[in-house]
């Protein structure tokens, strides 16, 4: 079987230049996976076509995991007649009520979801796995300029499958595959980056994926490079169905969420 390549894309902030796109090439008969190209810090002119051209001329690609919200909420693509949040009969929209009512139950205090700017699957990262992730709505705050822009990069894409990753989760599921403590990932996730950490967690990887020297210290130096090595190997586990079981809804919408578990 010839080599399989994931793909991993951080936009690291509304700045093109922040943005981190990392190759993990997969070789079948070795069972291994090598960090084959780190691309980071893009300084042409639209550094966004150079990202959509290197996406699509990458040989034997498999799977694109990208940091940004790819579908939209379901108030902002529905074209029924409004009965507001409420009264709403849409699936999507009555699935967030109703995990809306048991919040209200636990904090004694009723809520209705924002279904304009929320979506079912970021309500189920921030508070439907075993950690709470603190997530913002896709069309709140700064995660909507993402999501701007990551239209803008898909609709270069067509036949390229991408999928949406949420770094701090898929760092908690693969740190404790690594065999890290929770007490160590839940740190790391609340209170930000470290490079000890970082050098711990590269380390057990290792076992796994090979990192050359120079790619190493870049992983170590960039957030946003550390964060798209997280989005490649998020969808490398999504291959292997090793990931997280999600609402029926949520496929339905053309999209998924590569989240590992083992």
């Amino acid at each position: 079987m010839k080599k399989r390549v994931f793909l991993g894309l951080s936009l690291g902030g509304i700045k093109s230049d922040k943005s981190s796109l990392i190759s993990l090439d997969y070789f079948p008969k070795e069972n291994r996976l090598v960090l084959s190209n780190i691309f980071h810090q893009f300084k042409d002119t639209y550094p966004d076509e150079v990202i959509k051209k290197l996406i699509r001329e990458t040989n034997d690609l498999k799977l694109v995991g990208v940091d940004f919200p790819i579908t939209l909420p379901p108030c902002i693509t529905c074209k029924l007649s409004c009965p507001g949040v409420k009264k709403c009969d849409v699936t999507e929209v009555k699935w967030l009520k109703r995990q809306y009512q048991k919040l209200s139950k636990d904090k004694k205090i009723q809520r209705l979801p924002s279904p304009y700017s929320e979506r079912g699957l970021d309500y189920f990262i921030s508070k439907g796995l075993e950690e709470d992730f603190p997530l913002e709505p896709s069309l709140g705050g700064a995660r909507a300029s993402f999501y701007g822009r990551g239209v803008f990069l898909k609709k270069g894409l067509k036949g390229v499958e991408l999928l949406e990753v949420f770094p701090k989760a898929s760092l908690w599921r693969i740190g404790l595959m690594l065999g890290m403590r929770k007490s160590v990932l839940r740190n790391f996730y609340k209170s930000g980056q470290t490079d000890e950490f970082k050098k711990s967690f590269l380390k057990a990887l290792d076992k796994y994926c090979f990192i050359y020297e120079d790619d190493f210290k870049k992983l170590l130096m960039q957030k946003e490079v550390f964060e798209s090595l997280l989005c490649a190997l998020s969808v490398y586990y999504y291959s292997l169905d090793q990931r997280e079981t999600l609402p029926a809804f949520i496929k339905t919408k053309g999209s998924d969420l590569a989240l590992p578990q083992f």
